[in-house]
């Protein structure tokens, strides 16, 4: 009896110790799957919950504009007190430099066509940029590669399989140097037509009419 007694009280012990989530397991298995019209009824109010998070967004971007606009109007309103008959600096009207450059009647002969094709030969450069960046990256892996299983293969002796690496790293490094010629022939091309632009008479909104 002593034993039976000792053997109880050591599971009593053990059961109350046990983690709540292997208490848990016998009530889990239990649950029944919710039904089609709870799981509807689950949705809507889960649909209705994220509607009022939107709105509630929404209201508060537009009060947050109202706010910044108010603050515009106070800081124009204290600035034209101090300055009576001055006008606005560039940080208060609200106009970008362009608008403001067409508003004063420019941008026939004065060499902002010049701007314009320097910008858009900077945009050129920039695209050449970021493809011989790619170009190199691309090469650099596939030498990683091919280097790498040339060395596999030298290490178990593999010679045939090792001139063949070396014949594809001979071709790789050759289209390489294609692309990458034909990529400095496409940057001195996109340089000389800037010096071009930026030649008086040349740019595109500089010709008299």
């Amino acid at each position: 009896m002593r034993v039976l007694h000792r053997i109880l009280v050591a599971a009593l012990v053990i059961w109350a110790l046990a983690p709540p989530a292997v208490a848990q397991q016998p009530e889990q298995r239990e649950a029944q799957p919710l039904s089609r019209e709870e799981r509807l009824q689950k949705i809507e109010q889960q649909k209705k919950e994220r509607l009022e998070k939107l709105r509630d967004r929404r209201e508060t971007t537009r009060e947050d504009l109202k706010l910044q606009q108010e603050k515009q109007r106070e800081r124009i309103r204290a600035y034209q007190e101090r300055n009576p008959g001055r006008a606005l600096p560039p940080n208060l009207d609200g106009v970008n430099p362009a608008g403001r450059e067409r508003q004063r009647g420019l941008g026939r002969g004065d060499g902002l066509g010049a701007n314009r094709a320097e910008r858009a030969a900077g945009a050129g450069q920039g695209r050449l940029k970021l493809q011989t960046t790619r170009i190199h990256n691309d090469h650099n892996l596939r030498l990683a590669r091919l280097n790498r299983i040339k060395t596999l293969a030298t290490q178990a002796g593999d010679i045939e399989t090792a001139q063949k690496v070396d014949a594809l790293i001979a071709r790789e490094n050759a289209a390489f140097a294609k692309s990458k010629l034909q990529l400095e022939n496409r940057a001195r091309q996109l340089e000389q037509r800037a010096a071009q632009r930026r030649q008086p008479g040349n740019a595109p909104g500089t010709q008299q009419r």
